[in-house]
């Protein structure tokens, strides 16, 4: 796979605004109109439960080859493996409800706020981060955050609704400000164990072909198959 040439950007980082600045394409907004946007707004992006509580298995291959321009693909990650006991029970007291309110709000934004689709990945075999002051515990969180490895997954409509998103959370304003503070130069947690990451990519319609077989209905971006700007084949 070529992804091209890498250009490291250490100034532009850590302030809103830096991932659009790392594009030197600056026509990168959603080609979806208002009217789109309404009517995928009423359309499956998760999982559905059929017949018996049982989740719904769309049968046979299905393709999706148009798509609209500037889908934003996200992923965010969270690594505590190399994590100290201390550190791991700093971030437990210090950022677990604002973190699991965060992870919790974006993965159930829905199209109204630019998320055309999300999943959250995690091991249930992991230690959870919740803490009885906890506003999110695993059993009330659609996707519990632990203090394992966990992946989000998101389609967004465009990268300003990705950035919009993140600067109109007051829960992520928080943790961001908070996890800064905390594990920025002179903090308590600087120079800890902890991954995170943020990787993004804005795809132009013509660069994405989607297949899906026997996946459950809201798999990626398959909840949007009904949608013209979604076609779908055999």
């Amino acid at each position: 796979m070529h992804l091209g040439k890498i250009e490291l950007n250490p100034t532009l980082s850590g302030y809103w605004g830096c991932y659009p600045d790392r594009i030197k394409e600056k026509s990168i907004s959603t080609s979806l109109t208002g009217e789109d946007l309404s009517a995928l707004s009423s359309q499956s992006t998760t999982t559905n439960e059929g017949e018996e509580g049982k989740e719904k298995i769309i049968a046979g291959r299905i393709t999706l080859a148009n798509f609209p321009n500037n889908i934003c693909f996200v992923v965010e990650g969270q690594d505590h493996t190399h994590a100290s006991a201390d550190e791991k029970a700093y971030w437990t007291e210090t950022f677990d409800a604002l973190s699991q309110e965060w992870v919790h709000d974006a993965l159930t934004a829905g199209v109204e706020k630019g998320v055309l689709s999300s999943r959250g990945c995690y091991s249930p075999a992991a230690t959870s981060t919740s803490t009885s002051i906890s506003t999110f515990t695993p059993a009330e969180a659609r996707y519990p955050l632990t203090l394992g490895r966990d992946v989000q997954l998101f389609y967004f409509t465009d990268l300003g609704h990705m950035e919009k998103l993140g600067r109109t959370n007051a829960a992520h304003v928080k943790l961001r400000r908070a996890f800064m503070e905390a594990y920025g130069p002179g903090g308590v947690l600087f120079g800890g164990g902890l991954s995170l990451w943020v990787e993004t990519a804005v795809l132009r319609g013509e660069d994405i072909r989607a297949e899906y077989v026997g996946c459950l209905e809201g798999t990626g971006l398959l909840g949007l198959r009904g949608h013209d700007a979604f076609a779908s084949g055999v």
